[in-house]
This record gives structure tokens, sequence and C-alpha cells, in this order.
């Protein structure tokens, strides 16, 4: 159960999948499975509790932001063409609010008609995560993401 549950950490570190119900479905199934082996060869109890235990861990990995990568994708999957700045950077203070538990990012714009995003240039595990927009007469034209 604990290598199952590293692999779900793990995962929605670097690719931020726990949003996904069938990421969760699945690691939630794969504990199950084993918890009910252990029931019906042993009759344990603890397969119970175990089952409680990765009944929980699915939702709350799911459901909370543990790490910033999933809101950062979730804003990623929010900008539409033709939104503008403004409504852009709304969408950002939705997924990272000023004075929240995981940090914003960091915004540098490095050519005049592009945004660009930086998920935290001080985490090295994060600091090559960036979202790239490019904009023409103010809106978005095209976005493109680049994991670390």
């Amino acid at each position: 159960m604990s290598v199952l549950a590293l692999f779900a950490l793990m995962s929605d570190a670097v690719f931020g999948i726990s949003a996904s119900w069938i990421f969760s479905v699945g690691v939630w199934t794969v504990g199950l499975g084993v918890c009910a082996a252990v029931w019906f060869r042993y009759r344990s109890i603890i397969a119970v509790v175990l089952a409680s235990l990765i009944t929980a861990f699915v939702l709350l990995l799911h459901f909370m932001d543990l790490l910033p990568v999933k809101p950062y994708k979730r804003f990623f999957a929010g900008i539409q063409v033709g939104m503008t700045e403004q409504e852009v950077l709304g969408s950002l203070h939705r997924e990272f609010p000023e004075g929240g538990r995981l940090s914003v990012p960091v915004r540098r714009d490095f050519a005049t008609n592009e945004m660009t995003f930086i998920l935290d240039p001080n985490e090295s595990a994060w600091n090559a995560e960036t979202i790239s927009i490019q904009l023409s007469d103010g809106q978005v034209v095209s976005k493109r993401y680049s994991r670390d």
C-alpha cells in the first residue's frame, strides 16, 4: 500500500494527475484489490482499515492541491483563445490566490506579445515548468506548456 501511495504522490507531484477521476479511481481500485485479497485470505480487520485509509487518501489527493502542479495545469487548461490579458491574470489568481498556501507563479515577459509564467523559479523541482501565451491585439492566440 505504501508503494501505491508513493506512486500516486509522485505522479501528482510531477504530472498533477490526481485531478483526473480516471487516475483516482485506478489508484483506489488497485488499493481496494489488495485489501480485498488480504481480507479473503486472512479475514484481517487490518484490510478494512487499509481500505478506509486508501479511500480517504485518494479523495484527499483528488480534491486538495498538495503541490502547485495541479492548479498550474488547471490554470493552463482554463486559458482560451480570445481571452484578454486581464482574463488570463484573473484565471491565474483564481487558482493561486494572493496569500494562499501555494506561491503564485512568477510572470516574466520575454517578448512584447508574450506572457510567460514560471511555476516556481526558486524551487528546482518546478523552476523550468512554464506556460507561454502568445498575444495579438491584447488577446490570446496560442498557448504552450513546457514541463520541467
